[in-house]
């Protein structure tokens, strides 16, 4: 994960209300609910152009660190504002969790290394 997108997963955490936060992809949309910000803000926020935010909130979405609110358009679904997704709102959690696995699916790939690397050491 970028650096950018830990931005944008920080700003949504310690600016909302949990999943219940909402921020609109696009201001002039006029939706209203409950717990957002305005991208206007996020942007503000974030301290970087709008479409490299957009990219990464779209990353984030491919991702499924964030989940999109949408309305129906000419034959798909238009995304109008993102939202934390239960593994945006736990990062540290979810992080350490995909490492361990990775951890644990490549243990033999690290213990051959170790004993390739001791009998390198072992030649010398």
């Amino acid at each position: 994960m970028d650096k950018l997108s830990r931005k944008i997963l920080k700003f949504m955490r310690t600016h909302g209300e949990g999943t219940d936060f909402v921020c609109p992809i696009d201001d002039d949309w006029g939706f209203q609910y409950e717990h957002m910000c305005t991208f206007k803000e996020l942007v503000q926020a974030i301290q970087d152009s709008e479409s490299n935010i957009l990219s990464a909130i779209k990353w984030l979405g491919d991702n499924g660190w964030v989940e999109f609110e949408t309305i129906s358009g000419n034959d798909r679904e238009i995304p109008v504002a993102f939202r934390l997704s239960h593994k945006g709102m736990h990062k540290e959690e979810m992080t350490w969790a995909e490492a361990k696995k990775y951890v644990m699916e490549k243990w033999i790939d690290f213990l051959a290394l170790l004993v390739a690397f001791i009998a390198l050491i072992r030649t010398f």
